[in-house]
């Protein structure tokens, strides 16, 4: 996966609010990558490779909570199954452990970045709380197309966040897809409490 950083200016802002910045194709750091995915280290799952970030600060269009449009990109490969003889076929399992992995990432550089103010706490709160303070609070998935396991795409979306009673609960969009047709998406409701 081969982005680059760019910033531009595409909408007209109001006087009052600074202009907005996008930035797209930002490919967020290696040692937060390897921090993160930390639990995953042990038991040999590790499937995100790489991952970037894109997103729009000071957005019109956001909602008030939310000062970014925000999405990141990963590339993934899972070499065979962690609980499993091989399926040839990524499946509602993996589905979960990817998912995770790109929300972990995602929500580590949104705090390390402070992209989106719901999420108020710093980065080593957040690590503290990775396992046993973020919940899944409902998970939709669909898949339209068989996807190869050994090279697919994964694009993580907020869609909303916000802080209410000292919990930030998030409403998340998720797609995976390979270089043919292979297909799956979903709907993610995260609470970090």
């Amino acid at each position: 996966m081969s982005m680059q950083n760019t910033q531009q200016n595409t909408n007209t802002p109001s006087p009052s609010s600074p202009p907005p910045r996008i930035h797209k194709g930002v490919k967020i750091d290696d040692s937060i990558l390897e921090r993160t995915l930390i639990p995953y280290k042990r038991k040999k799952t590790i499937y995100l490779k790489e991952a970037y970030a894109e997103y729009v600060i000071n957005d019109p269009d956001s909602e008030p909570e939310n000062t970014a449009r925000y999405s990141v990109k990963g590339s993934f490969s899972i070499p065979e199954s962690c609980y499993i003889d091989d399926t040839g076929h990524f499946n509602a399992v993996e589905f979960n452990i990817c998912y995770n992995q790109l929300m972990y990432i995602s929500f580590a550089y949104t705090i390390d970045k402070g992209l989106i103010s719901a999420f108020d706490l710093s980065l080593e709160e957040y690590y503290h709380k990775q396992l046993s303070n973020v919940y899944i609070t409902h998970l939709e998935s669909h898949y339209k197309h068989v996807i190869n396991p050994r090279n697919f795409h994964g694009v993580f979306k907020i869609n909303k966040a916000k802080k209410r009673q000292g919990l930030i609960m998030v409403d998340t969009d998720i797609e995976f897809s390979d270089d043919g047709n292979g297909l799956a998406y979903g709907n993610v409701g995260v609470v970090i409490v």
